[in-house]
């Protein structure tokens, strides 16, 4: 994972610690342009969906 990624990644983790889902999904899908292959913010995108009541699109992401 390149320097803007790992950043990326750290910036969404607080913002779905701090209950901000809106700006932690903005943040993952940010990653996961660097990064298509991120496995980390692909599952936690997905958790953060279910978590939220998207379990559907958690599920098709």
């Amino acid at each position: 994972m390149n320097g803007s990624a790992g950043g990326l990644l750290a910036e969404a983790r607080r913002l779905a610690a701090s209950s901000d889902d809106e700006a932690a999904t903005r943040a993952y899908v940010a990653v996961l342009r660097d990064e298509p292959g991120s496995v980390a913010a692909l599952i936690e995108l997905a958790a953060l969906a279910e978590a939220g009541g998207f379990a559907r699109a958690g599920r098709t992401a």
